[in-house]
């Protein structure tokens, strides 16, 4: 059973009801849009444009934009290999309902209980998806000369640098835990060598595999799978786990149909696993946070944090409206008559507040991962 708290009140019902009141007078007919018309228009034309394609770099979070034909090109290029096959349009809908049936077999043997069948199910309207192959420009891998160049324009670059291949997958990341050798991240890395006493003479060495993901073999993949699985903490879990047959055999279905298209051509990678997937401060903003930062001891930094056992308060979110500054107001206006409730005061101790997500910015809105025929 999740821990999930489900209450019945007069008070909780009566608040959601004069809140979803409250919101609806809102007055959003003065719809503001921070492009002048004829930006607007500038970007509908760039979006628009069929012989450009805009991409984000591998490295530096900038946007590069190249012909099609060079793009294409490339990806192309990298297709012709050992680890890819060109096919006709994959039946995607048959492998679904081969992993339908996994997951309801699972479900039968008691690995999995309702909630987690519903979950691994999904939606009955989502229809399955193919993936795309999207290129990541590496930007960092052109010479000095050639980028100063590039900057002054005084030089064009008559075809893409290398670039690295993305097939994303939604929904297809798979996380392991608990191995010896993954490093999360920097400061992980540096909390691992901080307690070795090397020799004097040791000399330490770093090394990259060269497209480590694409030259893994299927079979050693779900055998490393397996071995990873079976050496788990099943205490950990207070869950019943799936068997380690199960887990491979729904490892084995994933990497063997990893269909993907490319300029509306389809293909199936045989070796390998696919490689799965600013905001604007002002000045004194940066140095208070820099000071900040320099103040705080070199242990705390490198120290794991741990999630907080923090009540979560309760979060009202949504897209950033210019004219949503009465927003807080129309959520703290009947929070009183639902305290009255001696479980919901418990429930929400603080009154709701208002969380804003961010719009699309320019590299969000230009980049796709679909390349238009």
């Amino acid at each position: 059973m999740l821990g999930v708290t489900f209450i019945q009140s007069f008070e909780l019902e009566n608040y959601l009801d004069l809140t979803k009141f409250e919101l609806s007078n809102l007055d959003f007919r003065n719809n503001y849009y921070n492009f002048t018309k004829e930006q607007q228009l500038g970007l509908r034309s760039l979006k628009n444009m069929q012989d450009i394609i805009f991409s984000k770099s591998d490295k530096g979070g900038a946007i590069v934009i190249s012909k099609k034909t060079h793009y294409i090109k490339e990806g192309l290029r990298q297709l012709n290999s050992i680890h890819y096959t060109e096919i006709q349009e994959p039946n995607l809908l048959l492998i679904k309902n081969n992993i339908q049936t996994q997951i309801s077999k699972m479900f039968d043997n008691g690995e999995i209980d309702g909630i987690t069948l519903d979950f691994l199910r999904g939606s009955s309207k989502e229809g399955p998806r193919l993936g795309r192959l999207f290129l990541l420009p590496k930007l960092h891998k052109l010479s000095e000369l050639v980028i100063q160049g590039i900057k002054k324009q005084t030089m064009t670059v008559n075809e893409l640098p290398p670039c690295r291949p993305i097939i994303s997958q939604c929904n297809s990341v798979t996380e392991i835990k608990r191995q010896n050798s993954y490093i999360r991240d920097s400061g992980d890395f540096i909390n691992k060598i901080e307690n070795l006493r090397p020799d004097r003479d040791c000399l330490l060495v770093s090394f990259d595999c060269t497209s480590m993901y694409t030259n893994m073999e299927f079979n050693e993949l779900i055998h490393s799978v397996g071995r990873a699985y079976n050496s788990a903490v099943k205490e950990d879990y207070p869950i019943k786990l799936p068997s380690c047959e199960t887990i491979k055999s729904l490892v084995a279905t994933v990497l063997k149909n990893n269909y993907f298209e490319f300029n509306d051509r389809y293909f199936v990678q045989k070796i390998g696993a696919s490689h799965l997937k600013q905001r604007g401060y002002k000045d004194h903003e940066i140095r208070r946070n820099c000071e900040s930062a320099l103040n705080i001891e070199r242990p705390e930094l490198l120290r794991f944090k741990q999630e907080s056992d923090k009540q979560i308060p309760l979060v009202f979110v949504t897209k950033y409206h210019f004219s949503l500054g009465n927003i807080n107001k129309a959520l703290r206006k009947h929070y009183k008559k639902l305290v009255r409730n001696a479980k919901c005061r418990e429930l929400f101790p603080k009154p709701p507040m208002v969380a804003y997500s961010r719009h699309r910015n320019l590299k969000e809105i230009l980049t796709r991962s679909v390349v238009k025929a």
